[in-house]
C-alpha cells in the first residue's frame, strides 16, 4: 500500500517560518488573554489546526491569517513581523496609542526622502512587457541630446516605456530621446522628442543623429548634429574628415578629426522628429 502523501501546509518537522508566525502567534494570543480553547473557538480552525500552527508544522493559509488576525484584534501584518529595525519599529507603534501614531506617521512623512516626480511625458507609459508586444511600444533613453556643443556627461538607460502614435517601420534598435537645445531649429525645436535607430556605423552625408563622445565605457556626452563628410589631402594621401553641422545659422559647428579616429562617435540616427 502506498504512503500517503502529507499535505504542504503539514510538516512533521517544523518549518523555519512557520514556527516564528507560531510563536508570534502564541504570544499574541497569550497577551490579549486568550486561553488555548478560547482561541480555537474564537478563530473556529480547530484544536487540531491551531496547535500545530503555533509548533511551527502547519504553513497558514491567508484565509487562516485573516482568521486569526481577526481574533488578536490585529492585521496580519503583525503576525509576521520580524526581528529587523524596521519590523521592531512596526511592533512597537502597534501598542502605540492612536494620537501617538498619528504623531509618529507625521515624523515619518518628514523624514522619508522626496518622491521622485511621474514623468509628464506625450506618449502613454507602459510597461516594458506591454510595450515589447505592442507594435508602436518603444524604450525612451534618458539621454538629452544636446543640440548645441556637447552635453554633460550621461549614461543611456531607459528612463520609461511608451506607446507612441506612429506607425514605427521597424522595432529593431529604436527608442525615443529628447532633445535640449537650439541649434538644429526649426526643424528640431528645443525639447522635441526624437525617433533614433541603432547602429549607426557609417553616417552618410546629410544624415542627423546623436554623436557622442565616450568618457567610460558606458557613459558620454552626446549632441544632435547633421553630418558633413569632406575630403581632405594629408602627407600619407586623402582622408575624410567632416563637420558635425549645425542647421540653425546662430549656432557653431562641431568638426571631428574623424569619425573613425577621433573619440567622436556616431550613436543613432534621427528617424523622425515626433510632432
Amino acid at each position: 500500500m502506498a504512503a500517503r502523501r502529507q499535505s504542504p501546509r503539514h510538516r512533521s518537522l517544523p518549518d523555519h517560518a512557520a514556527s516564528r508566525v507560531g510563536a508570534r502567534v502564541r504570544q499574541l494570543r497569550l497577551e490579549a488573554g486568550f486561553s488555548f480553547d478560547a482561541f480555537v473557538e474564537e478563530t473556529a480552525l480547530g484544536r487540531g489546526y491551531v496547535s500545530e500552527f503555533e509548533r511551527g508544522l502547519v504553513v497558514p493559509s491567508l484565509t487562516a491569517l485573516e482568521a486569526i488576525a481577526t481574533a488578536l484584534g490585529v492585521t496580519s501584518a503583525d503576525l509576521v513581523v520580524g526581528s529587523t529595525d524596521r519590523e521592531r519599529l512596526f511592533d512597537r507603534a502597534r501598542k502605540l496609542a492612536p494620537g501617538e501614531v498619528d504623531r509618529l506617521l507625521r515624523l515619518a512623512d518628514r523624514l522619508a526622502p522626496p518622491q521622485p516626480k511621474a514623468l509628464a511625458l506625450p506618449f502613454k507609459v507602459v510597461s516594458e512587457a506591454t510595450a515589447r508586444r505592442h507594435l508602436a511600444g518603444l524604450p525612451l533613453l534618458s539621454v538629452r541630446a544636446s543640440a548645441g556643443a556637447w552635453s554633460a556627461t550621461q549614461r543611456p538607460s531607459v528612463e520609461a516605456w511608451v506607446v507612441v502614435k506612429l506607425r514605427v517601420p521597424t522595432k529593431r534598435g529604436l527608442f525615443l530621446a529628447q532633445v535640449s537645445g537650439h541649434s538644429m531649429e526649426p526643424g528640431i525645436p528645443d525639447g522635441a522628442h526624437g525617433l533614433f535607430q541603432r547602429p549607426w556605423s557609417s553616417p552618410r552625408p546629410g544624415e542627423a543623429g546623436l554623436f557622442v563622445k565616450w568618457e567610460g565605457p558606458d557613459e558620454g556626452r552626446f549632441t544632435l548634429k547633421e553630418y558633413r563628410p569632406e575630403l581632405s589631402e594629408t602627407e600619407s594621401g586623402d582622408a575624410v574628415t567632416g563637420t558635425l553641422r549645425a542647421r540653425n545659422p546662430a549656432h557653431l559647428s562641431l568638426a571631428p578629426a574623424s569619425l573613425d579616429d577621433a573619440p567622436e562617435r556616431a550613436f543613432a540616427r534621427l528617424v523622425r522628429v515626433l510632432p
